[in-house]
């Protein structure tokens, strides 16, 4: 694989529209950004990475309510990684999303009341 050079993206940007995703989510959208340069016959820029982020949903997001409970249960009952706190990146729970089968089955999903 052909080594790539920092300086060739504008990080500042991959940082902003990366928040909230795990190293392999944004190890999956470079691949993805790969591909679209690939088929395109060109090196992969900045632009493609972002388009790969735009399309994937990272879990903090998907199960962010769920990541927030996790968060308050372990409150009192651990310790702290870092003493710095977490501000939830910023990130916008979409109320429209799918709930997966295993979901309404998980006995440690808060279920939504109608």
């Amino acid at each position: 694989m052909k080594k790539r050079k920092p300086s060739d993206f504008v990080l500042s940007e991959l940082v902003e529209n990366s928040k909230g995703f795990s190293g392999a989510e944004i190890q999956e959208a470079v691949k993805e950004a790969l591909f679209m340069a690939f088929d395109e016959h060109r090196e992969p820029d900045t632009n493609d990475i972002i388009v790969a982020l735009e399309n994937t949903y990272p879990l903090a997001r998907v199960m962010g309510e769920q990541l927030d409970d996790l968060r308050k249960w372990a409150k009192g009952r651990t310790v702290p990684a870092s003493k710095e706190k977490f501000d939830g990146m910023g990130l916008k729970q979409d109320p429209d999303r799918p709930v997966l089968k295993r979901e309404y089955n998980n006995a440690f999903i808060k279920k939504k009341r109608k």
